[in-house]
């Protein structure tokens, strides 16, 4: 993180009439993006394992799981969403705050 700080940044125009708004675009592609990569990662992942186990990747990702372990990764699943939507379900009144400028501030 501290790496990506200090990389040189000038200018970047915004498109969008919010600062807050453009921002968590900017993010969710961002995410996008990261996901897109994770998403490759466990396909090797997955092609891999079948090949060591002598068998077929669509094979090894049609195997149905053990019941306690779906149960597991449901219930890890539901906390992850419930961390993401924290925001949405946990709502409590905004507190006043300054106005945010309305682009980024130059590097200097």
């Amino acid at each position: 993180m501290t790496a990506l700080a200090a990389l040189p940044r000038g200018d970047r125009p915004f498109s969008l009439d919010s600062l807050e708004v453009e921002m968590a675009v900017s993010m969710s592609l961002a995410l996008a993006g990261e996901l897109c990569v994770a998403f490759d990662r466990i396909r090797r992942l997955e092609d891999a394992v079948a090949r060591l186990e002598g068998g077929e990747a669509e094979a090894f990702r049609a195997r149905e799981a053990d019941p306690k372990e779906a149960a597991e990764r449901q219930a890890e699943a539901e906390a992850m969403m419930a961390r993401v939507l924290r925001l949405v379900l946990d709502a409590r009144p905004a507190k006043p705050r300054p106005s945010l400028p309305t682009s980024a501030p130059a590097a200097t």
